[in-house]
Parts: C-alpha cells; structure tokens; sequence
C-alpha cells in the first residue's frame, strides 16, 4: 500500500492577481522539472477562501491546484499543491480571469472555465483509469 506525501507552496497571500499568476507558472514549471510531475490532477476554487484561510495573511487563499504522480516512487505517490490567494471565482473581474488564465493552461474546456464567473466553488478533477494517465479529460464535480 502506498502513502500519499504532500508538500505545498503557497504565495505571499497578498491577494494579487498578477503575483498569484507568477507564482503559480514559476512554481509549476519546478514541479515539472525538479519532480518530472507533468499533470495536474485537481483544482479548487473557494471565492470565500475556505480553502485554506489564514489569519496572518490579508487575503484568504482562494485557490489550490494539486499535482500528482501517476505513478510511484518507492511506494509512495508524490503530489504537490500550490495555494493561490489573487485568484477567484464568480464575477468578471481580475481574481476570477487570474484563475481562468491557470485553467486553460492547465487544458480545462472552456465549457468549464466560463463557470468560473458565476460560481463561487468548483472542483475540478482529471479523471482517468490511470493506464494510461495523459489520456483522461477534466470533469467539474459537484456536491
């Protein structure tokens, strides 16, 4: 049986947009490189920043993208989290095109992404049989 180990990254919990976006592209492309982890797995968006809010921070986190190895290494199955506080969800303005940019470039329909602009949670989860693990789709879950 394997276990899970998580290590996070989060960003100064300012709440800017545009420093979100920088930190989350610099800090996956580490991901990818470092840990040739090269799929995101899972996405959730919490405008209230429910997710995980902080009491030290200015800005609730908002956002937080998980990153998984399909495969293991050493019984143990890597993933990565990096938690955004510029990003957000249900309004037109920049929160919500911040987290919109990280969605396409993550490969998510735009069938989804548009959603980000009138919901105020999502989760959001590559789904696949794990054969062959670049051949799944995104699929938006609802409680």
């Amino acid at each position: 049986m394997s276990t899970v180990d998580f290590n996070e990254y989060r960003d100064n919990g300012g709440g800017n947009t545009d420093g979100s976006l920088d930190f989350f592209f610099k800090t996956a492309r580490t991901i990818a490189k470092s840990w040739h982890i090269a799929r995101p797995l899972y996405v959730e968006i919490d405008a209230d920043g429910g997710v995980a809010m902080q009491k030290k921070h200015r800005a609730p986190y908002t956002m937080r993208v998980l990153f998984g190895d399909a495969g293991l290494d050493g019984g143990r199955q890597l993933a990565y989290k990096i938690v955004l506080s510029g990003t957000s969800a249900e309004y037109g303005g920049e929160g919500p095109h911040g987290t919109a940019t990280i969605l396409r470039f993550m490969g998510v329909p735009e069938s989804i992404v548009k959603k980000v602009f009138s919901n105020k949670q999502m989760r959001i989860v590559w789904t696949t049989d794990f054969v062959i693990p670049d051949e799944g789709h995104w699929e938006l879950k609802t409680e």
